[in-house]
């Protein structure tokens, strides 16, 4: 394993300095700085407005308590963490996973506490978030060489709603509590990769066949996902999009309908989400099932789709592998942010650094120096 050379109390790194080729501003960073500890400063233009990151978890602190899973975020905190024998798991790649089903049951829900909310969580309608999965054993397939999937609904791995039953309307409403907007994002439905609610019904529908396609079984699969509510209109047309990398492929399906379904009349008056549960339903009875979580990155509300990417090719296309890191201050022209601990101590791979603005746009991308000079140098990458 390579290792970064720390140069007293910093780690030096080449810079790539580029312009935009187009009329519109785009992110552009033009320096970079690294303190102890994976400290990073990027400077540039037109970095934009940055995002609230809620809940940033990889899992490095995690603990195993008398038979009891304790989480500790880099970001913020989990609102439930549901477990029975939990493991924890050293990856080679990205250190410590979780096990959230296989060696031991793990449910986690994030939320923020609110009072003022319906359930006492925060509302939300502008949401980014992403994780990494990974299968060991044969779900969400049927085993066998080929690795073909399953021909029955296997998973919800992230499941976006309203209230603890946000997927099933007539529950909540026999308890005077009217939940729902349920997203799960995505489920695997026996025929594929699907977008929509046991209660929410997207139109047109959101399939993911090039996930379908490419899945990466055995190995890492991130996936993320955006959504913005029209607060004039709800129900209508929504921003958004869902994506996902792995050694397959990258790919980016732009959404082009609703993501909340109007039921007022059913008593639903609320027109948003307060919470996202992690793995909150798998098929256990169709496949031997051992399945890793890492990575939960969370933002919500105005400029939820701001970012700062780390990625192991110049361009996200070419790349399969992408984290979405933590930044700690974000304004126009500087960010800062910590790499991953298993980034700053060895690495076979050459990373690179982006700056994705609210509005999708992408900044040049930077290298990260393994030979790392007495300065900063220059270092031009097509």
């Amino acid at each position: 394993m390579k290792n970064y050379k720390r140069c007293g109390y910093s780690i030096y790194f080449a810079v790539i300095v580029g312009a935009s080729t187009t009329v519109q501003a785009e992110p552009v960073i033009s320096s970079i700085s690294f303190g102890a500890e994976g400290e990073v400063t990027v400077s540039g233009t037109e970095f934009g407005q940055g995002p609230n990151i809620v809940l940033y978890d990889d899992f490095e602190n995690a603990k195993i308590v008398d038979g009891k899973l304790e989480l500790q975020p880099r970001v913020g905190t989990w609102y439930s963490v549901v477990s029975s024998t939990p493991a924890m798991y050293l990856d080679q790649h990205k250190n410590k996973s979780l096990f959230v089903r296989g060696k031991g049951n793990a449910t986690l829900i994030f939320g923020i506490r609110d009072p003022q909310g319906p359930y006492g969580l925060a509302p939300f309608t502008e949401v980014f978030f992403s994780y990494s999965v990974k299968d060991l054993a044969e779900f969400p397939g049927d085993g066998g060489t080929n690795f073909s999937f399953s021909n029955k609904s296997s998973t919800k791995d992230a499941w976006m709603m309203l209230g603890d039953r946000g997927d099933n309307l007539s529950y909540s409403l026999s308890f005077n509590t009217p939940s729902g907007n349920d997203l799960y994002i995505p489920a695997w439905t026996g025929n594929g990769f699907n977008i929509a609610g046991n209660t929410t019904k997207l139109e047109p529908s959101f399939w993911q066949p090039e996930l379908t396609k490419n899945w990466a079984f055995q190995d890492w699969n991130t996936t993320f996902f955006h959504a913005q509510l029209d607060t004039g209109n709800p129900y209508g047309p929504a921003e958004g999009y869902f994506g996902f990398i792995n050694k397959n492929a990258y790919h980016v399906n732009k959404r082009s309908g609703n993501f909340v379904q109007d039921l007022r009349s059913e008593g639903l008056p609320y027109a948003y989400w307060d919470r996202i549960k992690f793995f909150a339903w798998l098929n256990e009875g169709d496949a031997n099932v051992e399945r890793l979580l890492d990575e939960v990155y969370v933002a919500i509300g105005p400029n939820a789709n701001a970012r700062v990417v780390l990625s192991d090719a110049p361009s996200l296309e070419k790349s399969s592998e992408l984290i979405n890191l933590p930044t700690k201050n974000w304004d126009h022209e500087k960010i800062s942010f910590s790499l991953p601990n298993h980034i700053i101590a060895d690495s076979q791979k050459d990373f690179y650094i982006r700056v994705i603005s609210s509005e999708n746009k992408s900044s040049n991308s930077i290298k990260l120096c393994k030979d790392c000079p007495v300065a900063p140098k220059l270092e031009l990458v097509n």
